[in-house]
Order: C-alpha cells, then structure tokens, then sequence
C-alpha cells in the first residue's frame, strides 16, 4: 500500500491537544519549492518543519507526491509525539 507524506503531515498537525505544538504555523517562510501557498496541505507541511518532524526531501524540496516508506511514517509520528 502507498502512502503520500500529506495526509499523514494532516493527521499530525490535527492531533489531540498536547501534542507537539499544535496548531497553525507561527511563521509563513517556506523553504520548499514544490510546496504553494494556495494548496490544502500548505500549512500541515509548514508545521511539521517547524516542529521538527521532518525537514523534507531536500533543502527545498518537500515531494508531497512522493510516496512515503513505513519508516518515514513512523519517524513522522514518533516526533510529532515526543
């Protein structure tokens, strides 16, 4: 089964109060080409670089279309849950 980065950076950025800074984005600058402003997954992209629980595919590439491993997957929740 393929999964996408987006809807797990989705479920990260909507958890339960307590998790790690929840919420919206506290700032706007996106280091990710690939990633607009007018796409649904703008702000769960911005949050998760925020909070540490990824850093992307590169320094400026996020790959929203990439599909992403099991491992990925677990290394995004276990940070987001930390």
């Amino acid at each position: 089964m393929a999964l996408l980065a987006l809807p797990v950076m989705a479920f990260a950025d909507n958890s339960d109060e307590g998790s790690a800074g929840e919420g919206a984005p506290q700032s706007s600058a996106n280091p990710f080409a690939d990633v607009a402003e007018s796409q649904y997954y703008y702000d769960a992209v911005l949050w998760a670089v925020e909070n540490g629980i990824t850093t992307g595919m590169s320094a400026n590439s996020f790959a929203p279309n990439a599909t992403c491993t099991r491992g990925q997957i677990v290394t995004f929740l276990y940070r987001a849950y930390q």
